[in-house]
């Protein structure tokens, strides 16, 4: 096994590694292997990334044809590091960062997760010293769909757990792009400012036409802990059951404790940041592929009162593997 100081490392030893962060993100990536040695990105979830690598985590998206990485998600350092505003920039248009193309490429080729540390050759911070960890994601012809990793960079932090990863739409990888989630995220950061989350009242319908469709509102009740649904959008009608509207989790067969989009609900109030959800979708149609945004609304700034679920379905023409009990 190469050190973590070999440039050129497709393969990792945690021992060559006196940072955390790499380590930790290499054992989080081979811990969501499945038994052919693979991690499909649609079950890599940036929100359960080890506390180490979140304010340092990068996904960029491989293109073939000529081969091509777009930058999908961010964290704010890294985001600062490479100079990227927004996301959608392929690396290949920004000036210098030919070493880092060429190790994602070979990881990529190579099928293989690799290690680094040096000093940054290209963005505003070059010069600096620098580690980095990445692996492939994989899609569902078995080869390298994304490249998912950390890289800290000397002096530049960032914020704890995701807040670390604002300046993006946080992403599960999904089987499509949602950009109705997108936008929803981006509305929420607009109205949050600088609280740690908005307030209900800030929400203004007119503002957001295109994305009320698309959206639950849920009412966090307390002792016991209880989520009551208040609004739920036309897209959700379309898929839902009927008659939920005033009704609370607790008292529906299957969204109760235990459940995994009750879990995601909870770890947003406990955490009180935004997250994607991971429920299987069990509702009164077949074939359908979901995903969601669950966003943290406050009335005194403190504590979660309120939930915004933003999400999208689609009809598969067939029967997709998550599919299990019940939305």
């Amino acid at each position: 096994m190469v050190s973590l100081k070999t440039a050129d490392a497709l393969s990792f030893d945690p021992s060559g590694s006196r940072d955390p962060m790499a380590p930790s993100f290499h054992a989080f990536w081979t811990a969501g292997r499945d038994a052919a040695g693979r991690f499909p990105a649609v079950r890599f979830d940036a929100a359960a990334a080890p506390p180490e690598s979140l304010p340092h985590l990068f996904v960029l998206k491989i293109h073939r044809d000529p081969l091509r990485f777009e930058a999908k998600l961010l964290a704010d350092p890294v985001a600062d590091a490479a100079g990227v505003q927004a996301p959608g920039v392929f690396l290949d248009a920004l000036v210098g960062s030919e070493p880092a193309q060429g190790r994602l490429a070979r990881a990529a080729a190579r099928n293989s997760p690799y290690a680094v540390e040096g000093v940054l050759q290209w963005g505003a911070y070059a010069g600096r010293r620098f580690v980095a960890c990445a692996a492939p994601l994989h899609g569902a012809d078995g080869r390298p769909a994304y490249i998912a990793g950390a890289l800290r960079v000397e002096g530049l932090g960032g914020a704890a757990g995701l807040g670390a990863l604002g300046r993006f739409a946080l992403t599960n990888l999904p089987r499509r792009e949602a950009p109705v989630l997108d936008r929803a995220f981006d509305y929420w950061l607009r109205k949050r400012k600088r609280r740690a989350m908005p307030a209900r009242a800030a929400i203004d319908p007119g503002e957001i036409k295109d994305i009320l469709p698309h959206v639950l509102l849920l009412r966090v009740r307390r002792e016991p802990l209880d989520f009551e649904y208040r609004l739920i959008g036309g897209h959700f009608q379309d898929f839902v059951r009927p008659g939920l509207r005033g009704k609370s989790f607790r008292r529906i067969e299957g969204k109760g404790p235990g459940s995994a989009l009750w879990e995601g609900l909870e770890t947003v109030v406990r955490t009180r940041l935004a997250r994607f959800g991971r429920a299987p979708y069990a509702g009164p149609r077949e074939n359908v592929v979901f995903q969601d945004l669950m966003l943290p609304f406050s009335a005194d700034g403190e504590t979660v009162s309120d939930i915004l679920v933003a999400g999208q379905f689609w009809l598969e023409p067939r029967p997709v593997g998550f599919l299990a009990e019940a939305l």
